[in-house]
């Protein structure tokens, strides 16, 4: 009887032991934990050339951005028009549901910004730029940005994508300069731009924009020539034809209108400058330049007018002449 219990005490120490063996040896082939099923996103925006610009190389964090993730022909799990909140470093944090990777293979992603409730990736959205850019608000409403990651589709990972985002609309900036003699007061000056169509639509899946569209309208740019430097508002590129009245500035009980005597051409991705200078109280157009709106070269456009009024231009094409100032 003592032998067998002996036994049986050593058989169970013994099967203990290889147990624990066992135990080990599993736990050293273990594989690695599995990726994240969730889609990390961080954002970047093509370096804009002003820093009055309120989005410069990264996004405003006061807007937000839409998103689309497909895989195949399938959208990925809540990549159908996912809100983002945009944080200081760029990075994106989901404001409802976080999108995920496909089981298997990659997913393409497409980005937009500001978000808009209702869109869809392969349709004509309509974009409305605000008529009111007097305020940031207004002008971050109206800067259509689109954005996608260098390489479509990515495959899956567990760091974060970045989007990279572009303009797709025109940025328009107006400077007035006085002489150095002047002392006039601007703090109680409006400037309005007139004559552009302020719709359009843009293909999410291609970063197409389609037509301007509507009626012409005008754009509130500022409640004081003293908000910027350089005041600015974004348009939808658009052909604007000859004789429009552009330009309208309000100071006390003047009223000083600028035409285009030539037809000027908006291109998407481009920013255009206007330069005006107040002598003896009167609205001059001094120069127009042309530039894209993020960095890269200048495309060297300017116009200047000279003593009688007549333009003097090395663009040849879109550039918009000296406007005749009207005073009602």
């Amino acid at each position: 009887m003592r032998k067998d219990r002996l036994y049986v005490v050593a058989t169970l120490l013994l099967t203990g032991a290889v147990l624990n063996a066992c135990s080990a040896d599993d736990a050293s082939v273990q594989p690695q934990s599995a990726h994240s099923n969730i889609i990390s996103l961080t954002s970047s925006l093509a370096a804009t050339r002003a820093a009055s610009d309120p989005q410069t190389t990264q996004l405003n964090t006061a807007v937000e951005v839409g998103v689309f993730g497909v895989s195949g022909l399938t959208t990925v799990s809540n990549g159908s028009n996912a809100r983002y909140a945009v944080k200081a470093d760029g990075s994106l944090t989901a404001k409802v549901s976080t999108m995920e990777w496909p089981t298997t293979g990659s997913a393409s992603l497409y980005a937009y910004a500001p978000y808009q409730s209702g869109w869809a990736l392969n349709a004509n959205n309509v974009f409305t730029i605000s008529k009111d850019q007097s305020t940031e608000d207004g002008y971050l409403k109206s800067d259509l940005l689109y954005g996608m990651p260098v390489n479509n589709p990515v495959a899956q990972t567990d760091e974060a994508v970045q989007l990279k985002f572009r303009h797709l609309l025109t940025k328009m900036a107006i400077k007035v300069v006085k002489a150095a003699d002047d002392d006039t007061d601007f703090s109680k000056a409006t400037l309005t731009m007139m004559g552009t169509k302020i719709a359009t639509t843009v293909n999410l899946a291609t970063g197409t924009l389609g037509e301007a569209t509507g009626e012409a309208a005008d754009i509130k740019v500022a409640t004081s020539l003293g908000d910027w430097e350089t005041v600015c508002i974004v348009v939808v590129p658009q052909t604007i034809a000859a004789g429009t009245e552009l330009v309208r500035m309000v100071l006390g009980d003047k009223m000083m209108t600028a035409k285009l005597s030539s037809t000027v051409t908006l291109e998407s991705g481009k920013a255009y400058s206007f330069t005006f200078n107040m002598v003896k109280a009167e609205l001059c157009l001094g120069s127009i330049s042309i530039t894209d709106w993020a960095t890269g070269a200048d495309l060297g456009v300017s116009n200047s007018v000279d003593e009688t009024g007549n333009v003097e231009s090395d663009f040849d094409g879109n550039a918009t002449e000296p406007a005749r100032i009207s005073k009602r």
